[in-house]
């Protein structure tokens, strides 16, 4: 039987997938022929494809303070009300990550700029994750 994790995003909903994959993962047993997910969904999946525990994730998650992953977004401040964000969501992946990798590298991917929830570019970049894992 195949198993593909689906993980959505949405604020609180991704700290109970980190837990559900500590249930699958580490108590459970369960492993997994492909993963796929959207938004901060993502991140859970591209720590479990770093080979990281579900404690691990869960753990991410319950010794992370809120405000500790918002980057201040100095390139769209000029721009005032004309900007896309104020902030970025790019300390998260700094925060989460193993070694606190916030590039494609350790995904196999070619470039090295930072992956951002906030551009059009690293939603791309994260299909090109989801498809290779």
């Amino acid at each position: 039987m195949k198993r593909s994790p689906i993980s959505a995003g949405g604020g609180i909903k991704v700290a109970f997938q980190a837990g559900v994959l500590q249930v699958w993962i580490d108590e459970a047993g369960l492993t997994f022929d492909h993963v796929d997910g959207a938004s901060g969904g993502t991140f859970n999946l591209a720590m479990m494809c770093q080979g990281m525990t579900g404690k691990q994730i869960a753990d991410n998650w319950r010794n992370l303070h809120p405000q500790a992953g918002i980057s201040f977004n100095a390139v769209e401040f000029p721009k005032l009300i004309y900007a896309e964000s104020s902030f970025t969501l790019d300390a998260y992946a700094a925060t989460s990550f193993p070694n606190g990798d916030s590039t494609g590298t350790r995904f196999g991917i070619a470039d090295s700029t930072p992956l951002s929830m906030s551009s059009t570019s690293a939603k791309s970049r994260w299909k090109l994750l989801k498809r290779r894992t």
